[in-house]
């Protein structure tokens, strides 16, 4: 019988937070028998830098039931660095602690452009294949949602947060996956997670 790993989870900001906070990665991580013990919110990813994120992770591992630690967060190229690899070197060596890192190219809402079925449900219309293929090189990948809700249907949305909060369950990673390689490492890295026990 495989046992259960026991997870906590630094998240950059509140659009992560109520990822992996929705019923959508809860069942992600049962189906590989991961329990979320305790989530710590950065808020902001200035906050995630060397000589901050030690803070959480050693908060977190204070925690004498949790097995494994996971930091989500996003590229933003713009504000914080241009590539994947100095976004992890800003979090300091070996993510100072952290068994686990999964940045969202460029952000975590690139993952809902890059699921067509979700797309095409959303906007009700039919969805060029182009944009789910070209969700990680949107440098915002919101502002490209508002754009295409106001394109297809007249009408803008109000904030990320709300956004996600209301579309998170609906979401199907594994169609992100197909386009986007951040999604589909995040699944790749619940399943080395879930391995920790086999």
């Amino acid at each position: 019988m495989v046992g259960l790993v026991n997870i906590g989870i630094v998240v950059e900001g509140h659009c992560e937070k109520i990822f992996v906070e929705s019923d959508l990665f809860k069942r992600l991580c049962q189906n590989q028998n991961i329990h979320i013990i305790q989530t710590l919110n950065a808020t902001g990813n200035g906050n995630l830098c060397s000589h901050n994120i030690q803070l959480y992770i050693s908060e977190l591992r204070q925690n004498p039931k949790i097995d494994q630690i996971l930091v989500l967060a996003d590229l933003d190229p713009e504000t914080c660095a241009p590539c994947i690899t100095q976004r992890k070197e800003r979090m300091g060596q070996n993510h100072n602690g952290a068994d686990y890192i999964v940045i969202a190219r460029n952000a975590i809402e690139s993952w809902f452009l890059a699921d067509l079925p979700f797309l095409q449900q959303f906007f009700k219309k039919d969805i060029p294949i182009e944009i789910p293929q070209n969700c990680e090189q949107e440098r915002d990948p919101f502002q490209k949602i508002k754009s295409l809700n106001l394109s297809y249907n007249s009408r803008g949305l109000r904030n990320k947060k709300q956004f996600i909060k209301r579309n998170c369950n609906v979401l199907n990673l594994n169609n992100s996956a197909k386009h986007s390689p951040s999604a589909a490492y995040l699944l790749t890295t619940l399943q080395n997670i879930a391995d920790q026990t086999s």
